[in-house]
């Protein structure tokens, strides 16, 4: 009893409570511009048709501007086109995270 009350206020104390922005909110607050370089779709990325019949690669660093999401993937536009990608090919510059 006495150690759980003991690892409670240590975890109080050292601000793990206070946990860091969602990733999807880091996602739709920093992906707003063509014009920046806080999020980007990663190198060979396939940007898709909804439907995943028609896809291309992207190259490295396509900047993203976010549309919408469903389920696992991003609705994105790029100055390559839009379509979508999944969630786990979105980079973020972590130093830009809250």
């Amino acid at each position: 009893m006495m150690r759980a009350l003991l690892v409670g206020l240590a975890i109080l104390t050292s601000g793990v409570v206070n946990a860091a922005e969602p990733w999807d909110a880091a996602v739709r607050r920093l992906c707003t511009s063509l014009d920046q370089q806080d999020c980007w779709v990663k190198s060979g990325a396939a940007l898709c048709d909804r439907e995943q019949i028609s896809c291309k690669n992207l190259p490295d660093h396509a900047p993203a501007v976010i549309i919408g999401r469903s389920g696992k993937r991003w609705n994105v536009r790029t100055e390559y086109g839009s379509g979508w990608v999944s969630e786990r090919l979105m980079m973020l510059d972590s130093t830009r995270m809250r």
